[in-house]
C-alpha cells in the first residue's frame, strides 16, 4: 500500500519544473551587441528543461511525452539541456528512458546535455549503458556550463575575430567616424590575468568597454569569500549601472586572462557635453540601449520562471 500511494503521489507532481529556450535562460555571460543579437535570434536553437522530484517510471514518462516536441523534425531545437539539479534520486527505469531520449535525439540529430548530476548518478548513468551507444548525450558541471557551451557554439558561425571594441559601438549604432570619435575619448588599458579592474565599496565611477579578453565579476560574501556571479566577454560594458545611478561598486571584477579595456570617467564625458554635444548625446544613448537590454532581459527571465 505505501508503495502504491508513493508511485501514485509522485505521478501526479509534475516533473518538469520548467521549460524554456536560449531566448530566456542564458548564461552568465555579459556579452556585446552583435553575439547578443545573434542568441536572440538563435536561441529557440537551444532547449532548457529543469526537472525535479524522484525519477520514476511513474513520472518519467512525462519528460519522454515532452522530449518528442524536441525532436519533432519540425522543431527548430538542436540542442536539449536537461538540468537535474532539482532532482532527488531516480531508479533503473529512469536510466531506461534516458536510454530511450538519447535515442530518440540521435534518430532526429539533437544533441542532450545532462546537468546537475552528482558522481554518483553519473557512475550510475554510465553504468546503465549511456554515452557509449550512438553518442547524442554528454554531461556537463552545471546548468551554466551546458548553456555558455550551447551559446559558443551558436557564436562559432561568427566572423573570426570576436567582438571588440569597435565592433560593439558599430553594433550599438554609430558609425566608423562616430566610432573612432569616441574611441579617442576613451583611454586603453591593459590587464594581466588576476589583475583587478573594479573593487567592491569603491565609489569610482568609470565606465568600461572590454576590447579582448575576459573579466569575472565576483561578489563579496559573509564570510570573507567572493563567489563568482557572471563573466564578462569582449565587446560587453562594465560599470554603466554603477556610474549612472551613483552607487559605489557591487563587486570585485578581475581578469580572467589577459584583456584590455576601454575606459571612460564622469570628467571626460562631462567634457565631451561642452566640446561635442552631439558626441555625448550619441554616447548617452547608448548605454541608455545597454541599460535597456539589462533590464528586458532580466524581465524575460522573472517572467519565464513565474
Amino acid at each position: 500500500i505505501a508503495s502504491l500511494t508513493f508511485a501514485i503521489t509522485y505521478s501526479r507532481l509534475p516533473v518538469l519544473r520548467r521549460t524554456t529556450t536560449l531566448k530566456n535562460q542564458r548564461g552568465t555571460v555579459d556579452r556585446g551587441p552583435a553575439e547578443t543579437l545573434l542568441l536572440d535570434e538563435r536561441g529557440g536553437e537551444v532547449a532548457f528543461v529543469e526537472l525535479q522530484g524522484f525519477l520514476f517510471f511513474g513520472s518519467v514518462e512525462k519528460l519522454v511525452q515532452a522530449f518528442r516536441a524536441f525532436t519533432d523534425m519540425n522543431s527548430e531545437v538542436r540542442t536539449i539541456i536537461l538540468d537535474f539539479k532539482a532532482v532527488s534520486g531516480f531508479d533503473s527505469a529512469s536510466i531506461e528512458a534516458l536510454r530511450k531520449l538519447e535515442f530518440m535525439a540521435s534518430g532526429s540529430g539533437k544533441a542532450v546535455v545532462l546537468t546537475g548530476l552528482d558522481q554518483s548518478a553519473v557512475d550510475s548513468i554510465i553504468k546503465g549503458g549511456l554515452l557509449l551507444e550512438c553518442g547524442a548525450m554528454s554531461f556537463c558541471v552545471d546548468a551554466d556550463a551546458a548553456l555558455e557551451q550551447a551559446e559558443q557554439a551558436i557564436l562559432a558561425s561568427l566572423p573570426d575575430g570576436g567582438e571588440g571594441a569597435l565592433e560593439a559601438l558599430a553594433a550599438a549604432g554609430a558609425s566608423a567616424e562616430i566610432v573612432e570619435r569616441l574611441l579617442a575619448k576613451m583611454t586603453r588599458r591593459w590587464m594581466a590575468k588576476d589583475d583587478r579592474l573594479i573593487k567592491a565599496g569603491d565609489a569610482a565611477q568609470d565606465i568600461y568597454l572590454i576590447e579582448s579578453g575576459r573579466l569575472a565579476v565576483l561578489a563579496p560574501m559573509p564570510d570573507g569569500t567572493r563567489t563568482r556571479v557572471r563573466s564578462l566577454r569582449s565587446g560587453a560594458f562594465v560599470g554603466e549601472i554603477a556610474s549612472y545611478a551613483g552607487l559605489k561598486r557591487t563587486a570585485d571584477v578581475v581578469a580572467e586572462e589577459p584583456s584590455v579595456v576601454f575606459a571612460v570617467s564622469p570628467r571626460d564625458i562631462e567634457a565631451l557635453t561642452q566640446t561635442d554635444p552631439e558626441l555625448a548625446a550619441i554616447w548617452h544613448n547608448m548605454i541608455a540601449s545597454t541599460l535597456a537590454d539589462k533590464i528586458d532581459s532580466t524581465i524575460r527571465l522573472l517572467r519565464d520562471r513565474a
